[in-house]
């Protein structure tokens, strides 16, 4: 693959440079069927030198949609949410989300009406998904199956437009924005999540570089994305390794924004950090004594995991994983074959690795083999982050 941007997918300059490639990644992260043939491609980090933003090289919109043909998994995060919701009665107040038109832009998986009504909000609740399971129809007022910049929609019409973790992954961000312009009332919200270049470094660096996520934004280039189609940012929800965001349909003078980070210096200080978790994690004990040494969890992030670090697949011998959708498909990049978490005590593996503690925490406990958190190499020390915990909850 030849490692080329043709222009910037935030503000369309052809002013950008390659930082750097992360090389041989495996396109599909998530479990695949055993028969299923992998794509192992390069990665590389650009810089737009007009907005700052980073943004992988330029890839066809068939490749793009052959990531999300079949084997991908959409998490349920009911808790997660209902966060969401009561971050945004926190800051709007109830009586302005009541009664409110939304439209919830790629939640055919997990619709935003769902959690708004367990929280008491009575709203219009609108879908617009490529592929919306069929359960989302019992939760949402109406369901809209296509792109959302294709899709016939009612122009000026809703109060609030959300995008939840799905900007990211969207060749064109700026069709999506000024799709949202047109359909969002004069003073209405465009309420975006994404994955945050700055937070994803300090957390779980890992995860920063794949095929699916195209843009890695920063404030500054997500604040530019919007000014350029009347939008002004009103209020920053969250920054931690995700970046939540509510701008105003102001019809604004359009305009690139202050950047808020140095794109160069962040992706030199992942690059140095993931050479230092490969250090350190080289000096841990990964030898078992008898039965072999086991990973639990086998989603994305284990994926990455393991494509940035490969020198550790050899001494893998199994993987576990409560998903059943995942049990019996191999891990990407690997052979092996993921098991129920029931299986663990009879697999013969004398210790097993953890790279979320979360999952350690709740897992651990109950394990009576030599169990390994490998999450405090991937965390950042506090004192060598350069992003600041922002959150209103």
């Amino acid at each position: 693959m030849n490692l080329i941007l043709e222009e910037c997918r935030v503000c369309k300059g052809q002013k950008t440079y390659k930082h750097s490639v992360t090389s041989s990644l495996p396109v599909y992260i998530w479990p695949l069927p055993q028969a299923k043939e992998n794509l192992f491609l390069d990665a590389g980090l650009f810089i737009c030198d007009d907005c700052s933003h980073v943004q992988l090289q330029s890839l066809d919109d068939t490749l793009i949609n052959s990531f999300y043909e079949d084997e991908y998994f959409v998490l349920e995060d009911n808790v997660l949410d209902l966060d969401r919701v009561d971050l945004l009665v926190s800051v709007f107040g109830k009586e302005m989300l009541g009664g409110a038109k939304f439209l919830d832009i790629g939640g055919g998986n997990n619709p935003f009406a769902e959690p708004l009504s367990v929280r008491g909000v009575s709203s219009e609740s609108w879908v617009v998904d490529i592929n919306p399971k069929p359960s989302a129809a019992e939760k949402a007022t109406q369901i809209v199956t296509g792109r959302f910049e294709d899709v016939p929609l009612p122009n000026g019409y809703f109060n609030f437009v959300t995008s939840f973790l799905s900007m990211e992954h969207f060749n064109y961000p700026p069709a999506v924005v000024a799709r949202m312009a047109e359909v969002l009332q004069p003073g209405g919200l465009a309420v975006i999540e994404v994955p945050n270049l700055t937070g994803l470094i300090d957390l779980i660096p890992h995860y920063l570089v794949f095929h699916q996520h195209v843009s890695i934004f920063s404030i500054g280039a997500l604040d530019s994305l919007f000014s350029l189609h009347g939008f002004r940012r009103q209020t920053i929800l969250r920054e931690d390794h995700s970046i939540m965001v509510a701008y105003e349909n102001v019809h604004a003078p359009r305009k690139l924004c202050v950047p808020t980070i140095d794109p160069k210096a962040e992706l030199d200080r992942f690059r140095s950090r993931m050479r230092k978790i490969d250090e350190d994690l080289k000096k841990v004990n990964f030898t078992s004594k008898l039965g072999g040494l086991g990973l639990y969890s086998a989603g994305g992030s284990s994926s990455l995991f393991l494509a940035n670090f490969p020198w550790l697949r050899e001494y893998l011998s199994l993987v576990f994983d409560r998903d059943e959708r995942k049990q019996g498909r191999i891990v990407p990049g690997t052979d092996l074959v993921i098991l129920p978490p029931e299986k663990i005590k009879s697999s013969g593996i004398d210790k097993l690795l953890f790279i979320d503690s979360a999952i350690y925490d709740n897992v651990a406990p109950g394990l009576s083999i030599d169990c390994v958190n490998l999450s405090p190499y991937l965390v950042a020390s506090v004192d060598h982050r350069k992003g600041n915990s922002h959150s209103l909850k």
